[in-house]
């Protein structure tokens, strides 16, 4: 946390400091500053890059919102984020989501997607 807040107030804005500013107010429950941080330009950004949109989709799902965290873990995969298995089973961060039915109908996806990728062209 320290790390962060001296991130945060010593250094010029990135999108790496706003998402390690996120992860602190996820982990800390600080709802009202995630709405706040979360600009159009940052969901844009976010948008764009599967690493991104999953690091959104932990920073929902620590705060239990889980369809918010849903989306755009979704975009994740769209995106090309296909190791189902880190997300299905290693991380904690996601685990309140997999009982979801939505989670699991997503983690298909994610197979299916690194299946026929990995089969080639």
């Amino acid at each position: 946390a320290a790390l962060v807040e001296s991130v945060e107030k010593d250094e010029p804005p990135t999108i790496f400091g706003h998402l390690s500013v996120l992860w602190r107010c996820a982990f800390s429950g600080d709802r009202e500053k995630v709405s706040t941080l979360l600009t159009s330009e940052v969901m844009k950004t976010c948008r764009r890059d599967f690493e991104y949109s999953w690091d959104l989709a932990c920073v929902y799902a620590k705060l239990g919102d889980a369809d918010r965290a849903l989306a755009w873990l979704e975009n994740a995969v769209e995106l090309g984020f296909l190791n189902h298995r880190f997300l299905a089973e290693i991380d904690p961060v996601l685990a309140p989501l997999r009982g979801d039915p939505r989670f699991q109908t997503l983690m298909a996806r994610a197979r299916e997607k690194q299946a026929e990728l990995e089969a080639g062209p």
